[in-house]
């Protein structure tokens, strides 16, 4: 079954298709949210794709790469959480925690869960859970397993399937590798304001270094502070352009690095984000 429904700009390269069988489904170019909201269930963001099975679900942003996964079965610790895979190629499992307990003590309905153990500030570890662990670990075996020569799998449909199984995991860590490559490092610290936009940034580093090296700061590295040349910024402006490419309508916060970047002279803010 083929459907187009949607009659916006955006439907002429991302039109709304769908294919549903009993054991597999397929939306492309789903269409959620468009404002960040705190809410006690899940929402998603943005424009993506999203695969079903009797056994999972996995969604895939407008560059075919994943972005959440979760199972279906009774292993699954519960069906309102899940996981996501950043732009830096890190995942993260959103748990619930009963949501009255998480509320009290963070003042969010979802606790963040990462896999290295230096951010387990609360919580269990959902990451040694082996439904958790196959899905995380598995989810790229788990999809090449899904047919995509179905006869009564639509051409369209049949396409995407193939494109999402093209990207591996190495070409997910390269890519993240290549992220902070254009920015200068890995960015290790974001503002808590980014949670008002669920860490969608785009990172873009107007100077490196911070101001004060506190021996106690596990965080922030040890550069001294530098300021950025306005000619850096836009080529770092323009290579991340090119590598979030057609996901780049999901994102609409700018995370202005590294630690110490207000620090900066206000026209070279100012300038870099009227450039971007």
């Amino acid at each position: 079954m083929l459907l187009v429904q949607l009659n916006d700009p955006f439907e002429i390269t991302h039109p709304e298709t769908a294919f549903a069988s009993e054991d597999l489904s397929i939306f492309l170019n789903v269409r959620e949210n468009k404002e960040y909201v705190k809410v006690s269930y899940p929402v998603k963001y943005g424009i993506f794709s999203r695969l079903e099975t009797r056994e999972m679900i996995l969604e895939f942003n407008l560059n075919h790469e994943i972005r959440h996964a979760r199972s279906k079965t009774r292993q699954w610790l519960h069906p309102s959480e899940w996981l996501k895979r950043t732009a830096g190629n890190d995942w993260i499992y959103y748990s619930s925690g009963g949501y009255a307990g998480v509320v009290e003590a963070i003042g969010e309905y979802y606790l963040p869960n990462f896999t290295y153990p230096t951010n387990s500030l609360l919580g269990g570890r959902p990451f040694a859970e082996p439904e958790v662990a196959k899905i995380h670990q598995g989810w790229h075996e788990l999809l090449a397993a899904v047919p995509d020569n179905r006869p009564d799998m639509p051409a369209r449909i049949a396409e995407w399937l193939g494109q999402v199984k093209q990207i591996t995991k190495a070409d997910l860590e390269n890519k993240a590798q290549t992220l902070f490559e254009i920015c200068g490092a890995r960015t290790t610290v974001l503002p808590p304001d980014a949670r008002h936009s669920d860490y969608n940034v785009i990172p873009l580093t107007i100077a490196d270094g911070c101001l004060y090296k506190c021996r106690f700061c596990k965080v922030k590295n040890k550069k001294p502070f530098t300021l950025r040349t306005p000619g850096d910024i836009r080529r770092q402006i323009q290579d991340l352009a090119g590598l979030f490419s057609s996901d780049l309508v999901n994102y609409n916060a700018l995370f202005l690095g590294e630690h110490d970047a207000l620090n900066a002279p206000a026209d070279l803010i100012a300038c870099s984000a009227a450039t971007w």
